[in-house]
């Protein structure tokens, strides 16, 4: 997929974020199926990944090829490791006006807990 979050600026805040979160939870689902045939895949916290601005969406393949990825593809392998566990975690995505930028960060949902994995696996605030 190419697609910069960055296109989404014609749209409102919430809106961009739904299509976000629409297009993470697909990816969701293609890190699960990765998963189901591939069930020795390690954990993402425990795979060397780490945390590196991407313009690009890659599963767990992409992810282990690239050895790095930004919230949104860290948070798909993420919340598919979770779905594996029946965990009811949900996408959380965030809108950080900058200007006339419109900047968004992926993170999940855990009930009122947040799981950010691009903090845990490198990010700086």
């Amino acid at each position: 997929m190419d697609l910069d979050v960055r296109s989404l600026g014609f749209l409102e805040p919430e809106a961009a974020a739904s299509c976000i979160a629409s297009l993470v939870e697909a990816l969701v689902q293609v890190n699960g199926a990765f998963l189901r045939q591939f069930p020795k895949t390690p954990a993402l916290y425990t795979s060397g990944i780490v945390y590196a601005e991407s313009p690009a969406w890659r599963d767990i393949p992409g992810l282990l090829a690239a050895r790095s990825g930004d919230c949104k593809s860290l948070v798909a392998w993420r919340l598919a490791e979770l779905r594996r566990q029946n965990s009811k975690a949900l996408v959380h995505v965030v809108y950080i006006p900058k200007g006339n930028e419109h900047l968004f960060h992926v993170q999940i949902r855990k009930g009122q807990a947040i799981e950010d994995p691009s903090r845990f696996l490198g990010m700086r605030v």
